[in-house]
């Protein structure tokens, strides 16, 4: 075996003295004991309970799951990435999640990876993820009691995380995906991992107000001067995993959609100033930003730039390009939290990471929107949706529950519902059931939902025989009357998953038929209002799905 670098890796090579971090020994948790360095205010390890009568009482113990990053090169989302597969971990397992993101990353201290995360910054507290977003529960470190039973802190390998969500639920939220080559296969797991990424985003993750009302501002002004938004997100700076994206290969994309929208505009964000100048140049007016990038060699590891600061114009940023009707991107976990908290935009976006073998496949020319020369008809919001969004980024109207018990705000109305039905009102994933074992990602094979059995009662999808296909499946503007009938819930989850169409849950709207229903065909919906109305003509964006009576 090669020696331990025993010098203090950064990732590009050790600092000062730059060792190859080839001599790593590479993952620590092949070693039966290791030790890490952190650095908090307050211990990690809850306080010992006194001898004698406590007011913990004879409730037990409560697993408490220390989220935490273990990579000190990693960029605050590919932090939040591994956040997420973490917190389905503990969701999964039981445990009470606590994110903490300290000033050093869990790692072995002679691993390549270990070192100072770069968004830590003394002033602004222990915990970096507090920075930017609420805590996912109620404990806090320090306690002695967590309704009145005692916490164990545990800590999880956060590639073991994302082992065990593939093993369970077949996937694992991912933001780097291939782009040598694009297939169904390929697409139907860039689909299901975005899917689970806004699941759990929606139920776990909750930016900071004061983010939420910068972002809101912008988006306000800018929806009030143009009817069309378009995100661009050129990463430049920190690019330093793929190829930097030419800006030619954005351009095109960008004149095709102003042709089609003359009065859109461009929400441009970059950390690269020099992108900013080239595109302002080009597009004039046109654009509008947050700010205009950095003129540095790498914004994540700039000791110049205020660590703390970068972080906030990183969050305030995904929300930007989240609210726009449209996306081109690269590679980039920012961009893909964008998709996270707005799935709309799983599909009205552009990936332009992709090489040529990859975008000559038909599997990727089916996903180029009508305005680019493709056949696929792109949505973009409407009036009502853009602004029951906005009205959710600024925390109107009632609040939903937190997964950990807390609550946020949003709007009651079905427009503004929508936020939350693309994310929260995720069903979730479906478990193997074929028995195969956990894949590297990302090989895994390509879920087939005739593999999967459908569970009783409820809507359930849990059981593990085999599920027969819905036939005879109609559409209705009307009502499912006469020949026809309702799906029941399981059914319409069921008709969801057949068809590759994304199912939001059920809901209870008495102004809304009560049912099954398919939105924009493209979102399907059970309704458990009663009656409700009386049929499918209460909205020109909703159509009754029915199933024809079975006749001897």
């Amino acid at each position: 075996a090669p020696p331990a670098n025993r010098s203090v890796c950064d990732g590009y090579g050790a600092r000062k003295v730059r060792v190859s971090c080839s001599q790593c020994p590479g993952d620590p948790f092949n070693s039966r004991t290791w030790s890490v360095l952190q650095c908090s205010a307050t211990p990690l390890v809850p306080p010992v309970v006194p001898a004698g009568p406590t007011l913990i009482g004879t409730a037990g113990i409560v697993n408490v799951l220390l989220v935490v990053s273990d990579h000190n090169n990693h960029g605050l989302f590919a932090q939040v990435e591994r956040v997420l597969n973490q917190l389905h971990l503990a969701g999964t397992r039981g445990m009470t999640p606590f994110v903490f993101l300290g000033r050093k990353v869990f790692a072995s201290p002679d691993s390549c990876s270990v070192g100072e995360n770069q968004y830590f910054e003394p002033a602004a507290g222990d915990n970096v993820w507090e920075y930017y977003f609420e805590q996912v529960s109620d404990f806090r470190l320090g306690l002695r009691a967590l309704h009145g039973r005692r916490p164990r802190v545990l800590v999880a390998d956060v590639d073991d995380a994302r082992r065990h969500a593939i093993q369970r639920d077949r996937d694992a939220v991912v933001s780097y995906f291939r782009f040598d080559v694009y297939d169904d296969n390929l697409h139907q797991i860039r689909v299901r991992v975005r899917a689970m990424g806004a699941r759990l985003l929606a139920d776990w993750v909750r930016v900071r107000p004061p983010l939420r009302a910068e972002a809101a501002a912008l988006i306000a002004e800018w929806r009030a001067r143009a009817p069309r938004l378009l995100g661009v997100h050129l990463r430049g700076t920190d690019k330093v995993t793929h190829p930097k994206i030419p800006l030619e290969r954005y351009y095109r994309y960008v004149d095709a959609y102003l042709l089609a929208n003359p009065s859109a505009l461009i929400v441009l964000c970059t950390d690269d100033a020099s992108y900013y100048h080239a595109f302002v140049t080009r597009y004039k007016s046109r654009v509008v930003s947050r700010g205009v990038g950095y003129k540095t060699r790498n914004v994540v590891r700039d000791p110049a730039i205020s660590r703390a600061v970068k972080g906030k114009e990183a969050v305030v940023d995904a929300l930007l390009l989240a609210h726009c009707d449209f996306l081109l991107k690269g590679t980039s976990s920012l961009a893909e939290f964008a998709i996270w908290y707005n799935p709309q935009l799983s599909e009205e976006h552009i990936d332009l990471q992709f090489e040529t073998k990859a975008t000559a496949s038909d599997a990727f020319k089916r996903l180029v929107p009508d305005w680019a020369g493709g056949p696929r008809a792109s949505r973009p919001f409407s009036q009502v949706r853009a602004e029951a969004m906005l009205d959710a980024l600024r925390g109107v109207g009632r609040t939903r529950p937190h997964a950990s018990g807390a609550t946020v705000g949003v709007t009651g109305e079905r427009a503004a519902r929508l936020r939350d039905a693309h994310a929260s009102r995720w069903d979730g994933v479906e478990p193997q059931s074929d028995g195969a074992g956990v894949s590297l990602w990302p090989e895994q094979t390509l879920y087939r939902p005739e593999s999967a059995g459908a569970g009783a009662g409820g809507g359930g999808m849990g059981g593990r025989g085999k599920q027969a296909r819905l036939k005879e499946v109609k559409l209705e503007r009307g009502a499912c009357v006469g020949k026809l009938r309702n799906l029941t819930r399981r059914e319409c989850k069921q008709y969801a998953m057949q068809e590759g169409l994304k199912y939001l849950g059920h809901t209870e709207e008495a102004k809304e038929y009560a049912g099954c229903l398919l939105w924009n065909r493209e979102h399907v919906e059970f309704n458990l209002a009663n009656p409700g109305s009386s049929d499918c003509s209460f909205s020109p964006d909703a159509v009754c799905v029915c199933l024809a009576h079975r006749t001897a």
